[in-house]
């Protein structure tokens, strides 16, 4: 229960972003460019999540090493994971400060 519960929340956050993002950056664009910015931003969408992944693995393998994950200690493992939530944080502040500042993009009518 708690798998899924956890999957609910992070899905209902993913919603809350996805759609008014999609929104923004589709109403920015030419209607002749739609697919290509609907390819950029799966595009984007899809770099996203391969880099940090690849944070995460980082993160994990300063903490932890070489050492299997099912042998590795606990302190390690939740060394990795407080280093990997402190640079999405800073990553996020980054976003938000960026997304905040941003021109407003021009409404079509």
């Amino acid at each position: 229960y708690m798998i899924i519960g956890n999957l609910c929340f992070l899905g209902f956050g993913f919603a809350l972003f996805s759609s008014p993002n999609t929104h923004v950056v589709m109403n920015s664009v030419d209607e002749r460019r739609y697919g290509v910015a609907s390819g950029i931003l799966g595009t984007m969408r899809l770099c996203g999540m391969m880099a940090s992944m690849g944070i995460s693995m980082l993160a994990f393998s300063l903490t932890i090493g070489r050492e299997a994950l099912s042998e590795a200690e606990l302190s390690g493992i939740m060394s990795g994971i407080n280093i990997a939530f402190g640079i999405f944080l800073i990553l996020c502040i980054i976003g938000t400060a960026a997304s905040y500042v941003r021109k407003s993009p021009l409404k079509r009518t």
